[in-house]
């Protein structure tokens, strides 16, 4: 299983230098082997499935400027 993790500071900077040994993954409660592959860019797929139904279509203003914030996401 391959996990991509970028890994920012609370003040939104990257944190450089982390380890396999920095990182717990867990799978079903089950603690998993972490192995660190080179750092190169994969493609990733996001898929933004939003209700329309009803009153759901309320907040489609909020994402008015959504690529602005799955800019800041991506990084």
């Amino acid at each position: 299983m391959l996990v991509t993790t970028l890994v920012r500071s609370a003040a939104g900077e990257l944190i450089p230098g982390l380890s396999a040994r920095d990182f717990r993954l867990t799978d079903n409660g089950l603690e998993q082997k972490v192995t660190l592959e080179g750092v190169e860019r994969q493609p990733v797929a996001l898929l933004v499935l939003m209700q329309t139904g009803g009153a759901a279509s309320r907040p489609f203003e909020n994402y008015r400027n959504i690529s602005t914030m799955l800019d800041y996401m991506a990084g």
